[in-house]
């Protein structure tokens, strides 16, 4: 597909990077040569291939050699901690791993680490054949940890036609074209990275370093603006953030901007509303984007969103499967619910992982034989995820299955509670967490951290005399606490994990 794509535009430039930029015919020549090298060490179909870079250009062109020469890439990233990528290294069992700098054998083993340098030295601006990889639609393309909040990570085995459903429907859906610039911001090791380089380079955009990986809002609004950026793909907490920026600071959204896809975390509705009366909002199309890992990052999108199809929705629908992708609202008896009713979320279809690496029991508990769909080979992946479909077709998500509490026999969601809470005035972000009884037979009592919309704070007592006009008795939290921010992880979700492991040190 990419290759395809530079015959369409092969002077149109590809990637910016720090230093240095190529065009899609630049990008092209490099990455079959390095391919063509990486065969000779013996890359081949289902062969991993580490990749370790401190920039995303360097990624980008990791990535897609190894794709070519025939094997799966495994994104690490330097920011991780040791542990975590020893053990995604000893996990995955790559062959090599190519690196921008050399590694340290306690952190790769006896994996041999081929420095970048070395493929790259020699060549020419010639055209390298590449022999034919002999790459079957089954084999893999890459391994993609999940987050491990709980326990240790696990990988996920993602095929060639995953990666192709994924990138030609995003292309498809988003509109994807010559013209449009993105930046890369995701961390590496996260799925989310491949979806802000496959699609856009088999559509003909341009990739752009971004500046800054962790920035400040004010510096976000003036790289958008410096870079020329025309799509964002960002995760829901920093949307929710910027827009409080934009809204306090009077600041119009972006002239260059026409996309806006927000996904990763829940998104709040009155949060939608106060981006829409920004100025310059109406000329940027806003898209709500959900997945998960073990089904190739993205599965639906929110393509629309008119305002009279929001009514009573705390949380902004999540949208409709992306092609050749199936969606299911399944209830504790393992059937189908009717519209309406809540359920886990099942997905089937194109964009399934083969499973976990090296974990069959994990990999049977999670996927299985999909019995709502009449192909015999069909299978489905448990998201964990409670869903309600609604009468338009489109889902709404609700929270998680492992999230939900019980008090006093009462089962309780704490996205509902936290979207309450986020419904104040003064409240930016609000994370529900349960804190379980300190003696045996006691009660749990309910924590809700809270991040102030500004500088004047959160009047606590306020607070909760708000709260207690809008929630049921069980469902009101026992104790508040206001943060200054509340924790994102590094693929910017909530930080969950930090927030329990803070409640019970306080």
């Amino acid at each position: 597909m990419f290759r395809a794509q530079t015959l369409r535009t092969p002077d149109v430039i590809a990637i910016i990077g720090r230093q240095t930029a190529y065009t899609y015919a630049e990008l092209d020549r490099l990455t079959d040569a390095i391919a063509y090298r990486l065969q000779l060490g013996g890359v081949h179909p289902e062969t991993v291939v580490g990749c370790w870079a401190h920039d995303s250009l360097t990624t980008v062109v990791q990535l897609l050699s190894v794709l070519k020469a025939g094997g799966a890439y495994l994104l690490l990233d330097p920011q991780l901690p040791v542990e975590r990528v020893r053990y995604m290294i000893d996990d995955s069992d790559p062959m090599c791993i190519l690196s921008d700098i050399p590694l340290p054998s306690s952190l790769t083993g006896e994996r041999t680490t081929v420095l970048m340098s070395d493929l790259t030295q020699g060549l020419s601006r010639a055209t390298t054949p590449v022999p034919a990889a002999g790459v079957a639609p089954d084999n893999l393309a890459y391994v993609a940890y999940t987050s491990g909040s709980t326990g240790r990570p696990k990988g996920v085995l993602i095929t060639h036609s995953a990666v192709s459903n994924h990138a030609t429907s995003m292309r498809k859906h988003l509109e994807l074209r010559p013209g449009d610039r993105l930046p890369m911001m995701a961390p590496a090791a996260f799925d989310m990275a491949t979806e802000e380089i496959l699609p856009p380079l088999v559509s003909g955009c341009t990739l752009v370093d971004a500046p800054h990986r962790s920035p400040s809002m004010r510096e976000f609004t003036e790289d958008i603006l410096d870079d020329g950026y025309t799509v964002l793909n960002i995760s829901s907490p920093l949307w929710h953030r910027w827009t409080t920026y934009l809204q306090q600071t009077g600041i119009a959204v972006p002239h260059t901007l026409r996309l806006v896809i927000v996904g990763s975390d829940k998104i709040y509705t009155a949060k939608f509303e106060e981006w829409m009366s920004l100025p310059g909002a109406e000329n940027v199309w806003w898209v709500a984007a959900y997945g998960v890992t073990e089904a190739t990052v993205t599965s639906l999108l929110y393509l629309t969103a008119a305002r009279d199809d929001l009514r009573d929705e705390a949380l902004m629908p999540i949208g409709t499967p992306l092609d050749n992708v199936t969606a299911y609202v399944v209830g504790d008896d393992g059937e189908l619910v009717a519209p309406g009713e809540v359920g886990e979320l099942f997905i089937g279809g194109a964009g399934l992982a083969r499973g976990y690496c090296n974990l069959p029991g994990k990999t049977a508990e999670r996927f299985g034989h999909n019995p709502f769909d009449p192909i015999p080979a069909s299978r489905y992946y448990r998201t964990g995820d409670l869903v309600r479909r609604r009468i338009d077709g489109t889902f709404v998500w609700l929270g998680r299955y492992d999230s939900q509490i019980e008090i006093n026999g009462l089962r309780i969601e704490p996205a509902e509670i936290e979207a309450t809470i986020h419904d104040h005035p003064a409240v930016e972000e609000a994370v529900v967490v349960y804190k379980p009884p300190t003696v045996a037979g006691g009660q749990g009592s309910l924590v809700a951290f809270v991040e102030a919309k500004s500088d004047n704070g959160i009047d606590i007592d306020e607070l909760r005399a708000y709260l207690t006009t809008r929630l049921h008795p069980p469902m009101r939290p026992d104790e508040i606490i206001v943060l200054d921010r509340i924790p994102l992880s590094m693929n910017g979700k909530v930080d969950r994990a930090a927030l329990r492991l803070f409640q019970q040190v306080s």
